[in-house]
């Protein structure tokens, strides 16, 4: 079977996002979105801290490359409790497991993360943050809950614009909030800044990827009161369609206190 190549910056990355299940004692799952990043030569998978904090174990599903118009997905079972690293000084909503050791014993996961994984290449350089606006186009991928279940491990891409500047400071932490459908089950996505012409590259060249802006991490969805209250009466995800990201520099961090421990 030949290996399915995208063309496109977003067909890699839709490679580059896992789904994420965690277990609790009680038998409750929860539901979020991981994405691989390369940090100093390591392969980490990042995600909302809030994804697999407390739980014991659960699963993580690989969306596989292979021959177009096919779908295959990996799901494995590892022991969350060990697997994942989040930071201890401070309350950052991110985690991080690193997978080197994973991915190089098993050689389809090898071949499949080869040429989609993000890093620090991604990041906005200073010259470029400076002409970013308050009103940006962005983009984020995830596994929102309540997808059709059919499709509960294909990868969204969910489109939207940014509501605040992403240079914001809010209580110390460095984050904006972006206007888009992000449902429960899209934290931990990661958030892009969509360059129409980038995207519509039809070279086929594997390090397209690599020029694709990386904003931040999709930590949850911002609800009011009344919203909230409206929810748990009629059990759905109404909200004001609002999320809240987290830049870079928060990813940065606890990358920087893994390797510090």
């Amino acid at each position: 079977m030949d290996d399915f190549i995208p063309k496109k910056a977003v067909d890699f990355l839709l490679y580059n996002t896992v789904l994420i299940e965690g277990k609790y004692e009680n038998g409750d799952y929860s539901e979020g979105t991981g994405f691989f990043f390369n940090y100093k030569k390591e392969i980490f998978i990042v995600t909302a801290k809030h994804v697999i904090e407390n739980t014991k174990d659960g699963y993580i599903t690989f969306n596989v490359k292979h021959e177009e118009h096919q779908k295959s997905t990996n799901k494995c079972r590892y022991d969350f409790s060990e697997l994942w690293f989040s930071n201890k000084l401070d309350d950052i909503d991110v985690a991080v497991c690193n997978i080197s050791n994973i991915y190089k014993e098993n050689e389809w996961l090898e071949q499949n993360i080869k040429g989609i994984t993000i890093g620090e290449w991604n990041f906005l350089s200073p010259q470029e943050k400076y002409y970013i606006q308050s009103l940006e186009q962005i983009f984020f991928i995830g596994f929102p809950v309540g997808n059709i279940e059919e499709f509960k491990d294909v990868p969204l891409v969910r489109m939207g614009i940014t509501a605040t500047n992403i240079l914001m400071s809010k209580k110390g932490r460095e984050c904006f909030i972006i206007d888009a459908s992000s449902f429960e089950g899209s934290s931990g996505s990661p958030v892009f800044l969509y360059d129409k012409q980038l995207i519509n590259n039809n070279s086929g060249n594997p390090n397209i990827v690599k020029y694709v802006k990386f904003l931040g991490i999709l930590t949850k969805s911002l609800l009011t009161e009344e919203e909230k209250q409206e929810g748990k009466r009629n059990g759905i995800n109404n909200h004001a369609n609002l999320g809240l990201v987290l830049n870079e520099n928060n990813l940065k961090n606890v990358l920087y206190e893994y390797f510090a421990t």
